[in-house]
């Protein structure tokens, strides 16, 4: 993905001759951030700061539907499986256009529906490993609500705490019907919902997968753009 990135930068008459800012929103744990250091100025963002995310990078707690970011203030803005987990994404997207420079490429990775269906073992999987865990004692109530440092360990916990009564599987971010995701995230679905908030793509490129999810992975099959499968999908786009 990044070598993509990469090339589709190079080519850009706007990135040539200088060294670009780049934004990264709902950075995590900022895996991606040292290799667009390779390309410019970084910029890290999420709402909360990760104890793995490196020292040297600036980091901006904001979200990203109301950041104090400059208008025009950036020339790329990328995501990693970050927009399925906005609830307002209207503002978001205006947000995001405010702060792009007029030739700001943004480079958003979701997921697709293939990724969806692909993750239903997991869900069971740690379904069935919350439930033993519960009845062993390793889980109480009591520590699943305590301070702990790690942000994903206490997410994941309370969320596994949440569903625990829920026989099917929910959706994923914001949208908890399955069905519901199922059909918004399918490739159509994403490029309609981009170009309902006056994004032009540019490129859609099929990813092998999703890194930090569990189990679902699928090679990338692109003999013909039309029959392209991929549990992840970068779209590149222009405002």
């Amino acid at each position: 993905m990044l070598r993509f990135l990469s090339d589709v930068f190079n080519v850009d008459e706007a990135f040539k001759k200088r060294s670009p800012e780049i934004l990264e929103f709902g950075c995590g744990d900022g895996f991606h951030v040292p290799y667009f250091q390779n390309l410019g100025n970084v910029t890290a963002s999420d709402t909360y700061r990760s104890d793995k995310l490196l020292g040297n990078v600036r980091f901006v707690q904001t979200k990203i539907s109301d950041s104090p970011f400059k208008s025009r203030e950036f020339d790329i803005i990328f995501s990693n499986h970050v927009i399925e987990h906005i609830e307002n994404l209207e503002s978001s997207f205006a947000e995001l256009k405010r702060i792009g420079k007029s030739s700001c490429i943004y480079a958003f990775s979701v997921p697709t529906n293939v990724w969806l269906v692909l993750s239903i073992p997991a869900y069971y999987y740690n379904l069935i490993r919350f439930v033993f865990m519960k009845i062993s004692g390793r889980i109480s109530n009591r520590n699943i609500h305590a301070n702990n440092k790690s942000h994903n360990y206490e997410k994941e916990t309370t969320k596994w705490y949440k569903t625990i009564f829920y026989i099917f599987p929910l959706g994923h971010g914001v949208i908890k019907n399955w069905i519901k995701c199922f059909n918004s995230f399918s490739i159509k679905s994403w490029k309609q919902l981009f170009s309902d908030n006056d994004f032009r793509v540019l490129y859609t490129k099929p990813l092998l997968l999703y890194g930090p999810s569990e189990w679902p992975l699928i090679p990338t099959m692109n003999p013909f753009e039309k029959f392209s499968i991929a549990s992840s999908v970068l779209f590149i786009m222009k405002k």
